[in-house]
């Protein structure tokens, strides 16, 4: 029996583009008997509403700006809750 890892894709916009759809494809088309994935974003929005509906795992860490400590120290707590 294969053990399913638990892995976090995170991006910073929640809007559409690029990255957002590289996450949500790498989300949508993992092998689930080996990977559990979950996206963390900064805020809630168009993306975070997409996954959803498309049964992908999301978690929102508010975040005002790009890496600031509070925001590392969720990600921190988040990541060892989740086990990733």
């Amino acid at each position: 029996m294969s053990r399913v890892y638990n892995i976090l894709l995170l991006n910073e916009t929640s809007g559409p583009g690029g990255a957002e759809t590289v996450i949500f494809n790498i989300a949508k088309n993992l092998d689930r008997r080996l990977f559990n994935p979950t996206v963390v974003l900064f805020r809630p929005g168009w993306f975070a509403q997409h996954l959803a509906e498309q049964g992908i795992k999301v978690d929102i860490i508010l975040s005002r700006r790009s890496w600031d400590i509070s925001f590392l120290m969720a990600l921190k707590k988040h990541c060892s809750n989740n086990k990733i």
